[in-house]
């Protein structure tokens, strides 16, 4: 079984959380407004689009956090 976790926001944070997700072989999916985010290249989608868009994300993850200090 394959989790995918959501992860609101693409910067440091989010980086350093799609690092551990994968490690315990949980694919990183990001909902970002911004396309030249860090977490590009770790995730398995990067969804770059307006935050209406949020909740649509959402229901395509099994789970969803948003790594903000």
């Amino acid at each position: 079984m394959n989790l995918t976790l959501g992860i609101m926001g693409g910067g440091q944070l989010a980086r350093m959380l799609a690092l551990a997700a994968l490690r315990m072989g949980i694919t990183p999916r990001v909902f970002s407004t911004q396309d030249d985010e860090s977490t590009r290249f770790l995730a398995d989608r990067v969804i770059s689009t307006s935050v209406s868009d949020a909740e649509s994300f959402a229901r395509a993850c099994d789970g969803v956090t948003n790594p903000a200090p």
